[in-house]
């Protein structure tokens, strides 16, 4: 039996892309508008592989001096697509960065909870391997983590 495989270029998220290629490069079909034969292989959508129906919810308490509060050795998901860190605490300020030289110059603040329209919480999309650090601007402060 000889059976032949084609594709069409294309993502299956948007309509196919044709033109891409210059016509000489399209294949040996005439017209071949995008389609090309050859072996069949399987493109698996990175989205499938952080795709996980389940969530874990966590909690830290955190100090003045910056620490990991979220990395792939402390995450409870082998495959996750974001966290939503909350500031519960309601008289000191926290901040947030991927680095821990770099949350108190520069960290993301997740403000007490005593400030009027404070922003206590924030989405990141991150996957497992991803670190998040933190530290209380003032004493300590609970932080509360969502993972999904």
């Amino acid at each position: 039996m000889n059976s032949r495989v084609a594709a069409q270029i294309g993502s299956g998220t948007i309509p196919y892309t044709y033109g891409i290629l210059d016509p000489s490069e399209r294949g040996s079909q005439e017209g071949a508008g995008g389609v090309r034969e050859g072996s069949q292989v399987i493109i698996a959508n990175p989205e499938d592989m952080v795709s996980v129906d389940a969530f874990a919810a966590s909690g830290i308490t955190v100090g003045t001096s910056p620490i990991e509060i979220i990395g792939p050795h402390t995450n409870p998901l082998p495959r996750c697509r974001a966290v939503v860190i909350q500031n519960s605490t309601d008289n000191t300020t926290v901040r947030i960065a991927h680095d821990p030289d770099k949350v108190v110059s520069e960290g993301f603040v997740l403000e007490a909870g005593t400030v009027i329209n404070a922003d206590r919480h924030i989405v990141l999309p991150i996957m497992h391997n991803v670190s998040v650090y933190a530290a209380a601007a003032t004493g300590t402060a609970t932080i509360r983590m969502l993972i999904y």
